[in-house]
């Protein structure tokens, strides 16, 4: 599942950043949940003390569009002002919509996206920018039940001194108590980030969603994905092999996951990825050196190189 979270690292203007969120709803709708930031100042956008109190509407700008899986405007992205910064100069607020899907889709995904101009000032990227969801409604295996995506939240604008390297630590939070993972966003095979794609120089990103700085950067797109899990434990009473699929070799048993879970994490620099049998999974571990496997999206594979999954055949080039 895939949402678009976008963030800040120095001062700029206009689009502050955003994320979109979902959750399945009865009567099979789905609520759309999404927050925006735009430069105070800038046109429909002004909020104060006394907009959020009345609950006053902001009429933003833009529309929220179907992108694959079905057609059309779903609503436009106007919102309701929560905070506002006289000093950073920025505004930001919540909206939801229901929505029921009108085009049945052959594999029950959605893509949901709101896309606009303008980033400016950008020492890295384009103007444009694109915030992007997926919706999955197949049930779960696992529940029995539609997936709910994860959420984040930050402020519009982080501020780093120049010269000096700093972590970044992305708040996020899962109603499935999925393990919740962060990438880069990309322009293909699905544009989730439009002016502002793949990494940035400078800056280092851990799927445990803390971003490595190095100043000066200005924004970066990113994926939020939530991922159903198996932990992967130490059972005296078994060595059996984990199978993850008829098409994979042997896993590795639950003892040497957690034993090389283990060691990874003792090391220096800790290793919290390990590659498996399987290119299509991979484990991650936990301080506690507890693994536990981890898919990779359709189409892509483990990468030890890179310590993320990359398209088929394209982890060494």
């Amino acid at each position: 599942m895939i949402h678009v979270l976008y963030f800040q690292l120095v001062e700029s203007s206009h689009f502050r950043g955003g994320f979109i969120s979902w959750k399945p709803t009865e009567n099979n709708q789905i609520e759309i949940n999404y927050r925006v930031a735009f430069r105070r100042s800038a046109s429909s956008h002004m909020c104060d003390e006394t907009t959020i109190d009345n609950g006053t509407i902001n009429s933003g700008e833009g529309t929220l569009q179907c992108l694959k899986g079905c057609i059309g405007s779903i609503t436009t992205m106007s919102y309701y002002c929560t905070d506002f910064s006289d000093t950073e100069e920025w505004t930001t607020g919540t909206n939801s919509i229901k929505y029921n899907p009108s085009a049945a889709s052959s594999d029950n995904l959605y893509h949901f996206g709101f896309t606009g101009c303008c980033w400016i000032n950008l020492v890295e990227g384009g103007s444009n920018w694109m915030m992007r969801t997926t919706a999955d409604l197949n049930k779960r295996k696992d529940t029995g039940k539609i997936n709910s995506s994860p959420i984040s939240a930050m402020q519009p604008i982080v501020r780093f001194n120049y010269g000096c390297d700093y972590t970044l630590k992305i708040p996020v939070s899962d109603d499935d108590g999925d393990v919740v993972r962060c990438r880069w966003s990309t322009k293909t095979p699905n544009d989730e980030c439009s002016g502002v794609c793949e990494t940035l120089s400078g800056a280092y990103l851990e799927e445990q969603l803390i971003i490595w700085v190095n100043p000066p950067i200005r924004h970066a797109t990113l994926v939020v994905d939530d991922h159903v899990v198996k932990q992967v434990t130490d059972n005296p009473e078994s060595d059996a092999v984990i199978v993850l699929n008829p098409s994979c070799s042997a896993f590795k048993t639950p003892e040497k996951v957690r034993t090389k879970c283990t060691e990874a994490v003792a090391a220096v620099p800790p290793l919290f990825y390990l590659e498996s049998s399987c290119p299509s999974h991979f484990v991650q571990c936990n301080e506690l050196g507890i693994g536990y496997i981890m898919p990779c999206a359709p189409g892509t594979e483990w990468c030890q190189q890179k310590l993320t999954c990359v398209h088929l055949g394209s982890c060494k080039t």
